[in-house]
């Protein structure tokens, strides 16, 4: 289960900070 959430939460901040570079409207979700 680490693992997965890990993961998760890893994939999050990297959508995060490629979002930040292109559009504002993931920080939304």
């Amino acid at each position: 289960e680490l693992n997965k959430i890990d993961g998760i939460l890893r994939r999050n901040t990297e959508q995060r900070l490629k979002g930040g570079a292109h559009g504002p409207k993931k920080e939304a979700t």
